[in-house]
């Protein structure tokens, strides 16, 4: 899902998390938690696009087994309304990227991608040239990732 999807599931979210606890700092911490997550991505931008190793996909925030500590956090803090906007935020981001990117069925568990050695091609069933493109056509991203590698720059 790409970042506006995810403003919006995480701006519903934090509502409902608000309309709960009656505290808006519950929704602030859903949306910033639901929409930063994705900083995690970077890791990848740089491989791919700077090194120009496409080979692996790590995404370490993506992975459903935060989960599990992130709602054990907020049970064992009495469900502090900022500790479960981040929760329900976190579950949110990756139930929402799991129904809308092409990635293999269990490909949000950080286990199973470490099982597959972080090999893109077993994670994520889109070809490089088709990913490519999809990064690469927004202006801004292909602008300041072409700081970093000229060549990409050039490219449409």
């Amino acid at each position: 899902m790409k970042p506006p999807g995810h403003a919006i599931v995480s701006l519903t979210i934090g509502g409902v998390m608000w309309a709960v606890t009656k505290s808006p700092y519950s929704m602030v911490s859903a949306v910033l938690t639901g929409v930063l997550i994705d900083l995690d991505h970077l890791i990848e931008y740089y491989r791919w696009f700077v090194k120009e190793d496409n080979s692996r996909v790590y995404f370490f925030l993506h992975s459903y087994e935060l989960v599990v500590p992130a709602f054990l956090a907020g049970y064992l803090s009495g469900w502090d309304p900022v500790i479960l906007g981040v929760s329900s935020a976190f579950l949110g981001h990756l139930l929402s990227d799991q129904l809308a990117n092409p990635v293999a069925p269990l490909a949000y568990f950080f286990t199973y991608r470490a099982m597959k050695g972080f090999r893109r091609r077993e994670i994520i069933d889109v070809e490089w040239e088709a990913l490519q493109r999809e990064f690469l056509r927004v202006p801004v991203t292909r602008a300041v990732l072409g700081v970093f590698n000229p060549r990409l720059r050039v490219r449409k």
